[in-house]
């Protein structure tokens, strides 16, 4: 209903089992529609504010359907996900593909927010959402952005102050058309496996975005996975990340930018002997960045052709024949 702009959820916990949607249809398509929903709970609530309690174990906490300048922001939501629970030399070494829901019950595209879920009443998405002063949690992916692979758009999207709960993957992206997207401040200090995924769901392609300042603690395995083709890039800036196993894999054809950032990885007595970087190409450039083993000298190992410029490292640096200092 479109007179219905302003949705606020009041301090407490909600527990539903079906997927709250937003979405119109018109002549059996979906047509642009705005809401407002927001609640009482601070990014780093958890339990405290408006508590959004997800219980079913597949499907989706909310969904957003070809929205136009939507609003979400202060709400916790949580689900059903239990990451798996195992001693760090084990937990830092899963394959992305063996890192399910411990209870063995939740599917895997479980997830908190969704936008653009259904493609099949037309390819149209949503456009201008601000999502902000979040936190999702307890979900396969938290947060999940065009996974049917039919529509386009989801684009000048602004995720802002959002927390990543426990998950096997905190930001999912899944296609081509997601242009000029913004997260600026994601936290996580939980434990995940993926923190931001960018090529893999959905239509297999990597959106425009820029990830503009995080803190990462807990027990994150790797920070990125990039696919990148195509003519949109990756942007990272600003981001501490401490505890990780390592900062994961990005392939690309075009420039990728790593800037003012900081790792520090978790000791290889914990976590094993890490490959700490996959990157194909020169083209994906780190530049005044620290890598770091907190107080130790060990060498540090790079599958990697990246550029690093004005970077410092706490040991020596493994790197194979393509890598350019």
């Amino acid at each position: 209903n479109q007179n219905t702009r302003d949705f606020f959820i009041p301090r407490g916990k909600y527990a539903f089992s079906k997927p709250l949607t937003v979405a119109a249809i018109y002549k059996e398509a979906y047509v642009g529609c705005t809401i407002h929903i927001y609640g009482e709970s601070s990014f780093w609530d958890s339990g405290t504010g408006t508590t959004l309690d997800y219980t079913a174990t597949e499907g989706f906490a909310i969904g957003l359907q070809l929205n136009k300048g939507s609003e979400i922001n202060n709400l916790t939501i949580t689900g059903r996900f239990k990451v798996p629970q195992l001693k760090d030399s084990e937990y830092y070494n899963i394959p992305f593909d063996s890192f399910t829901d411990a209870q063995g019950k939740c599917s895997e595209l479980y997830a908190g927010l969704v936008i653009d879920y259904d493609g099949t009443k037309n390819s149209n998405g949503s456009t201008g959402l601000k999502i902000h002063d979040l936190h999702v949690g307890n979900f396969t992916i938290d947060y999940l952005i065009s996974p049917n692979g039919k529509t386009f758009n989801a684009d000048i999207l602004l995720f802002e102050n959002i927390r990543c709960g426990d998950a096997k993957v905190g930001f999912a992206t899944g296609q081509a058309q997601e242009k000029g997207n913004i997260i600026r401040g994601i936290y996580s200090w939980g434990s995940i496996h993926t923190l931001f995924s960018n090529g893999r769901y959905g239509k297999a392609q990597a959106g425009n975005y820029t990830i503009d300042g995080g803190n990462i603690a807990g027990r994150c395995i790797q920070l990125f996975d990039i696919r990148q083709q195509g003519w949109y890039s990756t942007t990272i800036l600003n981001v501490f990340a401490e505890s990780i196993g390592r900062i994961g894999n990005i392939t690309s054809q075009i420039p990728v930018s790593v800037n003012n950032c900081t790792f520090h990885f978790a000791y290889p007595s914990r976590a094993g002997k890490q490959i700490l970087l996959n990157a194909n190409t020169e083209k994906i450039v780190f530049a005044n960045c620290i890598f770091r083993y907190y107080g130790l000298p060990d060498a540090m190992i790079f599958n990697s052709a990246a550029t690093f410029f004005n970077c410092q490292f706490s040991g020596p640096v493994i790197r194979n024949d393509r890598a350019k200092k």
